[in-house]
Parts: structure tokens; C-alpha cells; sequence
């Protein structure tokens, strides 16, 4: 019912995208049943603790189909530079095996049951997802909670992680727009752990052994640092007795968890010169809010606002999602930017809200004045059309997160992590509803406008801007 129910207003605002207003949002008059409709008939999130901390929590779509993960609260941020890089190893060495399931055993049991097996690792947490029929979910319980307690370890397991995390950090140095985000993090947050690759660095990685990734499975296998999350055709109460018999016997101590360092941004710039690169990648951006900050959802209008854009799009100087864009193709006489996109990352008490930009070497500067130009304009006057389009655009990833269950997990997760509870679709809503142009004037002109900025450029540099005219643009003499 709830698939039917979003893909309906999925529907609608397509069918709504070709009615446009003079400046090009939506009218909703066809769109807005459909999309009250998936609002009122979205599951509610049931949540359970455990006696040692382990959380539970479901929602059930009534979908044949289920997802369920088992989350850390452990990432690269909880890192320490020798160990850099462990939390990623960690997660990948599950998947080689268990105490009591080899590879291939795993493989074959997981293929059994039309099971589908991922993990990941970030910055602030670790994730393990199982996706199989609704039946299934206690095979995919077992199989997550073995993956993190009791992994096999072998040393061809070690070996074969290490040197697929090598090859990774290789093919990392080739995405450019990789290469950028993460100079960006190392430049803006830098002295703090928010700094760590996720993938750690080629010493860290080569020197870690089984004994140390033994000692991080236990100090991580806490009750109170786990997540059991599922989205679908899920029970709750068989879900709790799933968690009960697999991760009911985490320790509940917490004495032993490492802190992290609280955040610390730092104004910088970085560029890293090579002449034989056809365009510039650049990064630009300022420290933003911490997930639960009242002020995030005014960010995120604010990014959309500025939006983004590349020659693919076919759209020229009518593009009509972003003002940058517009100016730039007005200008394309001297402005030759080939796309851009906003940003706006939270972690748990701090974040970065910017943009990545390609270009060519002479197009650094005025590429970098026109998108400034439009964060100064939205901090002084932000339009309520403007902030209406914004608000629709939140309102179809609201909806559109839920059409995947894997979203659903993760979005649940992340929220329980860093809210302590899940956010209802209602309460969403008004949230966005609530955002007006001078919320967003005053979240830009806080944290925005004449604020520290982290600059990253990568390719032939020569013409970029430096960061002293830079910090120069993001403000307007005012009378």
C-alpha cells in the first residue's frame, strides 16, 4: 500500500513538473492528494531497547520483501592514526568468512535464499544490510549478527581486505571529485578526527593486523553502540526475539568506548597543481550545522536554491533551477563551467555546506564569483518562490526515500544515532512546511555569509582564486 501510495505521488508531481509558475515551481493542485495520502498511510517506526542497550526498530510496509541492517556507532572519526582505516577493513572481512560459516558457505546460503549481502563504512558509522524475501529475516538476522561478533579472521582473509583497501585507495586518487571532498574534510576539520580518510592511508592499512582488528570487533560489540533495523514485510515483535537470541548477550559497558574529538573548523585552502589536466576541480564550502541543529532544513533549501548544473542538462541560459546557472550561461562569453553541484553534509555536531565545481583553468574565478554572488544574494533576499521550489524538492526526497527499503534502514538508523528517535513523516513535513524566505535569509546570513571558507583546487591552477579574495566575495558592503 505504501509503494502504491508514493509511486502515485511520485506520479503526480511529474504530472505536476510540466505546470510550471512564472518561476518555475510546481503547482501542486494535482500532486497534493497523493502526496497527503502517502503521508497518512506510511508505516510508524516501532523502536525497542534491549536490557544491554541494543536497539530495535521496524517498520512494516507490508511489502513482500524485506531489509534489515545492523549498524555501529563507529566510523574513521573514532579512528586513531595508526589504526586509520581499521573501520573500513573491519566491515570488509565479514563478508570472508565467519566462525562458523566459510566464504563459500556464506555465499551458498545467502544465494539459497535469493539474499542480497552489503556493508559500508563511514565517517560516524558502520553498516551491515541483508535483503531477501519477508520470510527470510531471521536467516538475515543470524548471518549480520555473526558478521560482527564473530568474524573468522583468517590471515588469507586479512590479507585479501588489505590489499582490496590498497587497490581502493588507488582508484580513489583517479575520482576527482573524490580526491576533492576528501581534501576538503582534511583542510576544514583539520587536527581533529573528522579529518581520517575513511579508507585510511597506505601506512595505516599495511601495518594493522588480526590481532588489532580482533581488539576493535570487541571494543565496538557494545549494546549500546548497535542498531538492529528493518524495513518491509517486518513483525516487530519477531524482529525483538530475533535481536534477543542473536545480540542479547552484547556486553551493556561503555566505559571502554573512545571518545570522539569534538569538531574544530579551520579556514584553508589547498590546490594541487597539474597542467596536463583538461578542467579544474574545485571545492568550496563553509562549516554547517550538526544533524539535530534547527537550522539544517533552512541549509538544505539553501542548497537548492543555489542547485546545480551541468551542459547535459541541455537547458542553457533558461535554466530555471539555479539563478549560478543562469549567470554563468549568460556570461558563457568569458564563463566556461562545465557543472556544479551544492552540497550539504551533517555529522553529528558539525558539517560542510558548499559546492563542487568542474571548469576550465580561465573560468576558477569567475566561476567561484557567480556561484559567491548567489550566497550573498540568498543571505539578504531570499525570495518566497524561490524558497517554495526548494520546499517542493524536499518534500519528493521525502517521499521518494521511501520507495527503498535500504533508504528506509539507513535513514532510520542514522536518525536513532544522532536524534535518538525516528522522525515521523508528518512531523517532516511541517518542519518543511514552516520554512519561509526569511528562516533561510537568516540561516544564510548566520552561517554563510562572511563566514571562513575551505578551498580545494585540483588540475591546472594557475588562475585560481586565492583564498583571500575569496573570503573577500562571500560578503557585500552593505548600507
Amino acid at each position: 500500500i505504501l509503494k502504491m501510495a508514493t509511486s502515485s505521488c511520485l506520479r503526480g508531481l511529474l504530472r505536476t513538473s510540466s505546470q510550471r509558475g512564472p518561476y518555475g515551481f510546481s503547482r501542486w493542485s494535482s500532486a497534493i492528494p497523493a502526496y497527503r495520502q502517502a503521508l497518512l498511510t506510511g508505516p510508524t517506526t516501532q523502536v525497542t531497547i534491549l536490557s544491554n542497550g541494543v536497539r530495535v526498530a521496524s517498520e512494516n510496509s507490508g511489502l513482500p520483501t524485506a531489509t534489515v541492517g545492523l549498524f555501529v556507532d563507529a566510523g574513521s572519526r573514532h579512528e586513531n592514526a595508526a589504526l586509520g582505516g581499521i573501520t573500513s577493513m573491519f566491515h570488509q572481512v565479514g563478508q570472508k568468512g565467519t566462525v562458523s560459516r566459510s566464504k563459500d558457505a556464506l555465499a551458498t546460503e545467502i544465494e539459497n535464499v535469493g539474499g542480497r549481502l552489503t556493508s559500508e563504512s563511514g565517517r560516524e558509522h558502520m553498516g551491515f544490510y541483508f535483503n531477501s524475501l519477508k520470510e527470510h529475516l531471521p536467516t538475515g538476522v543470524s548471518v549480520l549478527s555473526e558478521l560482527l561478533q564473530k568474524p573468522s579472521l583468517t590471515e588469507d582473509a586479512v590479507e585479501g581486505v588489505r590489499s582490496s583497501i590498497l587497490q581502493s585507495q588507488r582508484d580513489a586518487e583517479n575520482d576527482l571529485e573524490a580526491v576533492v571532498w576528501n581534501q576538503m574534510h582534511v583542510n576544514a576539520f583539520q587536527g581533529t578526527s573528522l579529518a581520517n580518510h575513511v579508507l585510511g592511508n597506505h601506512e595505516s592499512i599495511s601495518s594493522i593486523t588480526r590481532a588489532d582488528l580482533q581488539a576493535f570487533g570487541q571494543s565496538i560489540c557494545r549494546g549500546p553502540r548497535v542498531y538492529l533495523v528493518a524495513s518491509g514485510g517486518v513483525d516487530h515483535a519477531s524482529l525483538v526475539k530475533l535481536a534477543e537470541q542473536h545480540l542479547g548477550k552484547l556486553p551493556s559497558e561503555v566505559a571502554d568506548i573512545p571518545k570522539i574529538m569534538p569538531a574544530r573548523f579551520t579556514g584553508s585552502a589547498m590546490t594541487t597543481r597539474d597542467d596536463n589536466m583538461q578542467f579544474v576541480h574545485c571545492g568550496m564550502a563553509v562549516e554547517s550545522v550538526g544533524y539535530s541543529h534547527p537550522d539544517r532544513l533552512a541549509l538544505e533549501a539553501g542548497k537548492h536554491i543555489i542547485g546545480s548544473f551541468f551542459h547535459s542538462y541541455g537547458a542553457g541560459a533558461t535554466h530555471i533551477f539555479s539563478m549560478a546557472a543562469f549567470n554563468m550561461n549568460a556570461h558563457e562569453d568569458h564563463t566556461n563551467v562545465e557543472g556544479f553541484n551544492s552540497f550539504n553534509v551533517s555529522y553529528s555536531d558539525t558539517g560542510l555546506w558548499g559546492f563542487h565545481m568542474v571548469c576550465e583553468e580561465t573560468s576558477a574565478q569567475p566561476g567561484h564569483h557567480y556561484l559567491q554572488r548567489e550566497w550573498n544574494r540568498l543571505s539578504s533576499s531570499a525570495r518566497e518562490h524561490q524558497v517554495n521550489r526548494a520546499k517542493n524538492l524536499l518534500k519528493t526526497q521525502l517521499l521518494s526515500s521511501l520507495s527503498s527499503p535500504s533508504g528506509v534502514v539507513k535513514t532510520t538508523a542514522r536518525e536513532l544515532m544522532l536524534l535518538g528517535r525516528r522522525v515521523p513523516l508528518q512531523e517532516m513535513d511541517q518542519r518543511i512546511d514552516a520554512l519561509d524566505a526569511a528562516w533561510v535569509r537568516q540561516a544564510m546570513n548566520t552561517h554563510v555569509y562572511d563566514r571562513q571558507l575551505v578551498s580545494v583546487g585540483v588540475g591546472p591552477v594557475e588562475d585560481f582564486p586565492d583564498i583571500l579574495r575569496l573570503e573577500s566575495q562571500n560578503q557585500w558592503l552593505r548600507l
